[in-house]
């Protein structure tokens, strides 16, 4: 019987660790550059869609996205962000959006 040992298997606890910790913040960098890719795209999207179908000029889309990125910001000043703005978005616009949940988001 061959036993089999995996190049982590061969490295120390210490380094294994170390390791482990490496490919958790690379994995970060790369979930991060994709999350920020993403928006870009949708505030692409968005600005298309407030031009075409509403008339909004680089000026007032410009101005909106300052607001929510300004708006966005007060996220890690309020433990229960998402909540409110579920509420907001859900009871108030009326608009059916799922509810996020929010003990797994990150701040």
């Amino acid at each position: 019987m061959n036993a089999r040992v995996t190049a982590k298997q061969r490295l120390s606890l210490k380094e294994q660790k170390e390791l482990d910790k490496y490919i958790f913040k690379r994995a970060m960098e790369i979930y991060n550059d994709e999350a920020v890719g993403l928006m870009r795209r949708c505030h692409k999207i968005m600005a298309v869609g407030l031009n075409e179908k509403f008339g909004f000029g680089k000026s007032r889309i410009m101005s909106l996205f300052d607001y929510t990125s300004d708006m966005a910001k007060g996220r890690t000043k309020d433990e229960i962000f998402w909540k409110h703005i579920d509420d907001t978005v859900i009871k108030q616009i009326k608009i059916p959006f799922e509810r996020e949940e929010y003990k797994d988001l990150e701040e």
